[in-house]
């Protein structure tokens, strides 16, 4: 068996005892398949999807608001398990000015990083720490093919700590 054979065997069984941590971002305005994306890729409902049919408080603006959740996966027949960490952001790209919105998810990305800086410096560290940085960030588009002019849509360059930027076409069948 070569090196190489017996390292990947050595990984293997540490992800089977240990598991896997997996951070996912997605973005985009509400209506555009980012809950249905999350729920689909886990089996089962993680998100819960919000209807404002209510007159009342439909005009009333939410602003973002930053929501991680964390679910357990088993992958395959060997049982490596996949701790997924979701952080949803409802309300982003709802507005016609998202600057805002920009700001916020930034400096969220930019939080992960320094707290695992500030964990990393301590002389004592946790050994249960949770590292929630971003692995990858989904931006879903809308797919109508129509824009406001003057809107600003994302991209890698407004998230310069958001190594894995993937903008994603929702809903692509209403294309056709």
């Amino acid at each position: 068996m070569s090196a190489a054979g017996s390292a990947i065997k050595i990984r293997r069984k540490k992800n089977v005892k240990k598991g896997i941590q997996f951070c996912l971002m997605v973005c985009g305005a509400s209506g555009t398949g980012r809950t249905t994306f999350v729920n689909t890729l886990c089996g089962r409902p993680v998100l819960e999807g919000q209807d404002d049919d209510d007159p009342t408080t439909a005009h009333i603006e939410q602003g973002v608001s930053i929501k991680p959740a964390t679910v357990e996966l088993e992958l395959d027949e060997e049982g490596t398990r996949v701790s997924l960490t979701i952080v949803d952001t409802p309300g982003f790209g709802d507005a016609i000015d998202n600057e805002a919105a920009f700001g916020e998810i930034s400096s969220y990305l930019e939080r992960q990083y320094d707290d695992i800086l500030a964990e990393e410096s301590r002389i004592k560290r946790n050994p249960r720490f949770r590292d929630n940085r971003v692995h990858v960030l989904l931006y879903f588009v809308q797919p109508t093919g129509e824009f406001l002019p003057g809107t600003k849509y994302p991209t890698p360059l407004d998230y310069p700590v958001a190594n894995n930027f993937q903008a994603m076409v929702s809903a692509s069948s209403t294309l056709s």
